[in-house]
């Protein structure tokens, strides 16, 4: 893959002015969010709003996502359920993020809030329809916990005043105190990768990667042709 195509991210909390010098100097094309509308209003991506970067965005609430990871008892369900769910629950998110692809707006940053889960996804999906190994993604994968800054993507925020309007706040609130400083191993304890989950659900139910690029996201197999064109070295 060509060096600089994707630039895979978290929230972008806490920049300093070498990190955004750092960032200037990449030629950033596009950003597409795959954050939460209530993540966003939190967390806006001050950055971006200071250059002249495409910044995409799909409204939806974080609390719609994570109710997937709920039973109907209100028992957790774990992450393997999120990540079952989120294929289909990020097919708008997913559908804008290849078009910018298509449309060459490479360098481009794609982020949710961690940079691991949603992010992990969708980087998954274009390496995938890059032709790159499925174990390779998973390796690339599982590096993400090892880059997170969990204390930075907290930010100086409020929270106790923003909990007051906003939901993701408030699940902060809630969660936060027993997060650790360092982010927890991406796989369940028996060790298979939380992806791992979400890409059997897309084959299950659609047959392969390739079919649910297609179907749900548009990406056909001129448009992969093209992605190898464009990304490949």
């Amino acid at each position: 893959m060509r060096r600089g195509l994707l630039f895979r991210s978290d929230v972008m909390t806490g920049l300093t002015d070498e990190d955004k010098n750092y960032l200037d100097q990449v030629g950033f094309l596009a950003i597409v969010e795959l954050r939460s509308s209530d993540e966003i209003d939190l967390y806006p991506n001050h950055w971006v709003n200071q250059r002249k970067v495409a910044h995409h965005s799909v409204d939806y609430t974080m609390e719609s996502l994570i109710e997937t990871m709920m039973g109907q008892d209100g028992e957790f369900l774990g992450m393997e359920a999120l990540y079952r769910e989120m294929p289909e629950r990020l097919t708008a998110q997913l559908t804008v993020y290849f078009q910018q692809l298509l449309e060459g707006r490479a360098p481009i940053v794609v982020n949710c809030s961690a940079g691991q889960d949603r992010t992990g996804l969708a980087a998954a999906l274009l390496l995938t329809a890059l032709g790159v190994s499925r174990d390779v993604i998973l390796q690339d994968y599982l590096q993400s916990t090892a880059f997170r800054r969990v204390l930075v993507e907290r930010g100086s925020v409020d929270l106790d005043a923003a909990a007051e309007h906003n939901w993701f706040a408030r699940m902060m609130l809630a969660h936060g105190n027993h997060e650790g400083t360092r982010a927890e191993p991406l796989m369940t304890s028996d060790g298979k990768p939380f992806l791992t989950y979400a890409l059997e659900h897309i084959e299950h139910a659609h047959g392969s990667i390739d079919a649910y690029l297609e179907a749900q996201l548009g990406v056909d197999d001129s448009a992969r042709r093209k992605l190898k064109s464009m990304y490949l070295e």
